[in-house]
């Protein structure tokens, strides 16, 4: 059987965006969970997605998808608290950065004869 190359051609386009819509997820968890960009596996940005995904599941039950209750109520509770940890974690770190640049502009600006510019 012989399949045109027009069909070819779009199967190919949609497994290249399919694959550029994977590492672009990659790429933004990896962000998050590690505060760097990063395309290889590690084990904690793919906790992270696992999480996302466990959630996501019980989010759109009706996909399909049944919902396991007994399985519902020892994964969802541990996906929330993962999910939980790596906000918490971005966040502190992004406002103790705020601080300490707040604090380097304030030493920045500070006249050295004491007095203050307002």
């Amino acid at each position: 059987m012989t399949v045109p190359v027009s069909i070819v051609e779009a199967a190919r386009r949609v497994a290249s965006a399919t694959h550029a819509g994977s590492m672009n997820a990659r790429r933004r968890h990896s962000a998050l969970v590690l505060g760097r960009v990063e395309t290889r596996e590690d084990a904690t940005v793919n906790l992270f997605r696992d999480s996302l995904r466990d959630i996501e599941r019980v989010r759109h039950p009706g996909r399909g998808r049944e919902v396991d209750m007994d399985d519902l109520r020892t994964r969802f509770p541990r996906a929330l608290q993962v999910v939980e940890g790596v906000l918490q974690s971005r966040l502190t770190n992004f406002f103790e950065t705020v601080d300490d640049l707040s604090d380097l502009l304030d030493a920045a600006n500070e006249r050295e004869d004491g007095a203050v510019d307002i």
